[in-house]
């Protein structure tokens, strides 16, 4: 027979207080972490259901001489990716010239390992350019602007070897292109994401053409529920609040 040293009377008051605690606590925490459970997530097997934001910080306006420290400032901030915007003045990127290429891809891989790098070439030679990015192996995502490719089958050959290398799968649409376009590419399973310009291509500190995008959003996460979707241009605390 055991005998209790002491007896202990409950705080009715103590025990209140920590009920209001683990309530509040637990409410709000349980909604954020759900997600990530598979014990107490339903939809945790389907990718479709994660509608989590991804925030893609571009480097297109950041200071070229000291791209290393901006790209480390944003990723402190909270972003959670880095997008590198590769043009080459061309028509596929509406005449702007970037002062970033695979070099700083290379570069910004070494500096930031575990950073998700999010290319976007936009150049009249993609093919080219996504070649030395796939050899260099720094690349995490690689996008290509469809208007820039000769054919839709340059489309697809093109999308094939991205994949092929190892990296996610984007395609870049101008404001102009309907979705109808690359409908047979998203069909084939060939695209991870689809990247909606909500500007003009190529240049920087546009604003955001909701008439545009919005539409093309809609259509696409409507047919396609599981596609990763990137709304590109003109994107500030206005126009993604939260």
């Amino acid at each position: 027979m055991v005998r209790p040293a002491r007896r202990i009377k409950p705080d009715a008051d103590a025990a209140k207080a920590f009920d209001a605690l683990y309530d509040r606590v637990y409410r709000h925490g349980f909604s954020a972490l759900k997600p990530l459970s598979h014990r107490t997530s339903t939809e945790a097997t389907a990718a479709s259901d994660d509608r989590r934001g991804v925030v893609a910080a571009s480097l297109l306006a950041a200071d070229a001489g000291h791209l290393g420290d901006a790209a480390d400032a944003v990723l402190h901030a909270g972003a959670d990716w880095l997008h590198v915007d590769i043009f080459d003045g061309s028509k596929a990127s509406n005449g702007a010239l970037s002062s970033m290429g695979p070099q700083t891809v290379k570069a910004l891989r070494r500096r930031l390992p575990d950073a998700y790098l999010d290319v976007h070439v936009g150049c009249r030679d993609p093919s080219a350019v996504v070649e030395t990015l796939l050899a260099d192996g720094c690349s995490s995502g690689l996008t290509f602007q469809f208007e820039s490719c000769a054919s839709l089958d340059a489309a697809k050959a093109l999308a094939g070897e991205i994949r092929q290398g190892g990296c996610d799968v984007g395609i870049c649409l101008a404001p102009e292109t309907p979705i109808s376009a690359i409908t047979s590419l998203l069909d084939a399973g060939l695209v991870d994401m689809v990247d909606v310009l909500a500007v003009a291509p190529g240049r920087g500190g546009q604003s955001f053409d909701g008439a545009a995008a919005l539409p093309k959003l809609r259509a696409l996460r409507e047919k396609y529920p599981g596609l990763r979707l990137q709304v590109d241009g003109g994107i500030d605390a206005t126009t993604a609040p939260g």
